[in-house]
């Protein structure tokens, strides 16, 4: 529980520079993407927007208090889709031209999904107030599904970082 925390001021601190930092990359990359356009910009646009939503859902539940709808964004926004959405992106950067035309439309049917599965997620509103976000009853169907996104995610750009030092390594 955050509200247990000696600093508040960093509760909300913290969070509040995450949002911000996000919102200028979304900014810049997104103003990037449509001098430039290609389909990572795009993507990772969308990814820095995410990332910048669910902080700004933090900060203010952190300095406001947490509502149902409020703790459904963050944990849809920032558990569940952010990390799926930057590999996303580097998959298009590092595959370029060789991802299925369809993919976008099974990353809007995941999300879609994702957003349904958060909506109906039950929430204790006896906790809410005392645990935020962590109100939000995950059942294994949800579990299940932030843990495959974040896990796939996660390799990929692992993967993509090695692969790019090691393509950078080589090049010397």
């Amino acid at each position: 529980d955050c509200r247990s925390l000696p600093m508040p001021s960093l509760v909300i601190a913290l969070p509040a520079t995450a949002a911000l930092i996000a919102g200028l990359c979304a900014a810049l990359i997104g103003w990037d993407a449509l001098r430039r356009p290609s389909p990572e910009r795009v993507t990772w646009t969308g990814a820095f927007l995410m990332f910048a939503v669910a902080a700004a859902c933090e900060v203010i539940g952190s300095a406001v208090g947490w509502s149902p709808t409020l703790a459904r964004v963050y944990y849809l926004t920032g558990a569940v889709l952010v990390v799926g959405v930057l590999a996303l992106g580097e998959l298009y950067l590092l595959l370029p031209g060789r991802l299925p035309s369809v993919t976008p439309g099974i990353t809007l049917l995941v999300a879609a999904v994702a957003a349904t599965a958060v909506w109906s997620a039950p929430i204790d509103a006896a906790r809410l107030p005392a645990v935020g976000w962590q109100a939000l009853e995950r059942g294994p169907f949800l579990v299940a599904l932030a843990a495959t996104i974040n896990a796939a995610g996660t390799l990929v750009l692992a993967g993509g970082a090695l692969y790019s030092a090691w393509k950078l390594r080589a090049a010397d």
